[in-house]
């Protein structure tokens, strides 16, 4: 009924991103015993930078896209959309996130909506539901009122740019993102511990290119991106309760012959990262299970975590 957002092109929503037919994505790579056996869950969700507090808003996002052969739409029986999200993200994940939220007093927000083509001329409704309410109340967003919402949570209107972004996980970002309203960005993995205490933000970085995996490195990134890593950085220190909570960069290659994986780890100021530890590693591959409990045990190691 609903299903993962997928990285494609916005012009084209067919032309999905690049992926290593080898190695897949590295979410695929974290789910392994060697997490679970020291009882890390690992969490995705979109965030909000109020950016004239320079804070983390109370609220994260995630979105899951209805199929298209789902009618009528919307559905508002709470029971039925509590299913449909367990089903997509398990039950263990949904009550995982529900606690992560609980301990660090943030409100979580599903927002499920079709993958329409046109916003600007029909767009469709968007449904949220807070899974951190006392009970599920789902309510039906149009685009104007989401917009608004976005405005608010980031304390203002805060342009992407004049183009909007080339790829995106949903046709609603590609049309946000020609606005001042843009669609929250992203924490790809933030691992969680039985205590619901975060253990390590994890950033992937994509190398198309036929260059070596060692010359990826926060600085070919950091000065002309700077809200994307200032908005990690800020995060970070929402989500902290010691003095290192880490950033762990994965750089990860689509060409099949780059073998390896560069994980750098980074500290220092939200708006002035440094790299201070860096640390190649053999590129995971799906035919062989045990490359993903290694890349686990590396990130454990770049976690100042040894492996149990």
């Amino acid at each position: 009924m609903l299903r993962k957002p997928v990285l494609a092109k916005c012009g084209n929503r067919r032309q999905t991103a690049k992926i290593n037919p080898l190695a897949g994505e590295p979410q695929e790579w974290l789910n392994t015993p060697v997490l679970k056996q020291r009882q890390l869950w690992v969490l995705s969700f979109d965030f909000f930078v109020n950016w004239p507090l320079l804070s983390i808003a109370d609220e994260i996002w995630i979105k899951r896209l209805v199929r298209e052969e789902i009618s009528p739409w919307p559905v508002l029986d709470p029971q039925v959309l509590r299913d449909w999200i367990e089903q997509v993200d398990s039950p263990e994940t949904v009550q995982a996130l529900q606690a992560f939220c609980r301990a660090q007093r943030f409100n979580g927000h599903y927002f499920l909506f079709k993958d329409a083509t046109r916003w600007e001329t029909d767009p469709q409704v968007v449904v949220d539901v807070e899974i951190t309410a006392p009970s599920l109340q789902p309510v039906v967003n149009k685009p104007s009122a989401l917009r608004q919402r976005i405005r608010t949570l980031r304390g203002g209107r805060v342009p992407i740019g004049p183009g909007g972004l080339v790829y995106s996980t949903s046709s609603l970002e590609c049309f946000l993102s020609k606005t001042a309203d843009f669609w929250p960005g992203d924490a790809d993995a933030v691992l969680v511990d039985e205590k619901n205490l975060t253990r390590a933000i994890l950033e992937f970085k994509k190398h198309n290119l036929d260059t070596p995996i060692e010359k990826q490195t926060l600085l070919n990134y950091r000065d002309r991106d700077k809200l994307k890593y200032q908005s990690l950085g800020l995060l970070r220190d929402r989500l902290q309760t010691a003095a290192t909570l880490p950033i762990l960069m994965v750089y990860y290659p689509t060409q099949p012959h780059i073998k390896n994986v560069k994980v750098e780890r980074l500290a220092g100021p939200y708006d002035a990262l440094q790299v201070v530890d860096a640390h190649l590693t053999e590129l995971p591959r799906r035919s062989a299970p045990d490359s993903f409990h290694r890349f686990s045990e590396d990130v454990l190691k770049l976690m100042a975590m040894p492996p149990a």
